[in-house]
């Protein structure tokens, strides 16, 4: 039994939003936005997230925190599940769905930003707006030792320095609007260098066209790193 059957089965209703368009067509399996409706809080409906944020299922149980919640999952008392991983078991997806799914992009796709990414050392990135509120949308506190190097021509300087974990982050911004900024922080196993940020800002183009749907932009992002890459004998 798989965590949605245990979900169905601790009362929960899962409810697929077919009247809106559909989040992904994988290769024709139509992904809807799905809902779970509580019957434990007056049938109220939760929207099930895309990404990687966990969600729990308690039932009847009443937690005040994260830590509650937890206590509860350890005792069996609940379910934790992250959102894409709701949707994946929910349609039975396979890889290659769930990779369309995930990225907007197949397997294959996948398996080159990877291995690019391995090549430069990228681990993650992220990229937000200050409006957003959260600390991907704000520059991380700098050393006074950090380092920094000038990358792009129409942002800050790219700031750089290892962290305490070993990794390290290169992080730099750019204005979208008046008092609202972009931070885009990159996280490289090794100290990064200026081809390093443009390929990792190159994947971030790629993964963002195609998340949006843009098939036709992704392609040519795609071709243009793959020339990129090429030229620069990366």
């Amino acid at each position: 039994m798989n965590q949605i059957e245990r979900i169905k089965n601790m009362g929960y209703k899962i409810r697929e939003d077919k009247d809106s368009t559909p989040f992904r067509d994988c290769n024709g399996t139509k992904i809807y936005h799905l809902y779970a409706v509580s019957p434990f809080n007056d049938n109220r409906e939760t929207h099930i997230y895309i990404g990687d944020k966990y969600m729990y299922f308690l039932g009847e149980n009443k937690v005040d925190n994260i830590e509650e919640a937890e206590d509860l999952i350890k005792r069996d008392k609940g379910i934790k599940i992250k959102g894409c991983e709701f949707y994946r078991q929910f349609y039975n997806l396979n890889n290659e769905e769930y990779c369309l799914f995930r990225h907007g992009y197949d397997l294959e796709v996948k398996n080159f930003l990877d291995t690019v990414k391995n090549k430069i050392g990228l681990l993650r990135y992220t990229s937000d707006a200050n409006s957003s509120k959260t600390p991907e949308g704000e520059f991380t506190q700098a050393p006074d030792d950090c380092k920094s190097m000038t990358v792009f021509w129409n942002s800050s300087d790219v700031v750089y320095w290892q962290l305490d974990n070993g990794e390290w982050i290169a992080q730099y911004g750019f204005l979208i609007a008046i008092d609202d900024y972009a931070v885009t922080k990159f996280y490289f196993r090794e100290e990064p260098t200026d081809l390093k940020c443009r390929i990792a800002y190159a994947i971030s183009q790629v993964e963002l066209k195609f998340s949006i749907k843009n098939k036709k932009e992704a392609e040519e992002c795609l071709d243009n790193l793959k020339k990129f890459l090429e030229k620069e004998g990366v």
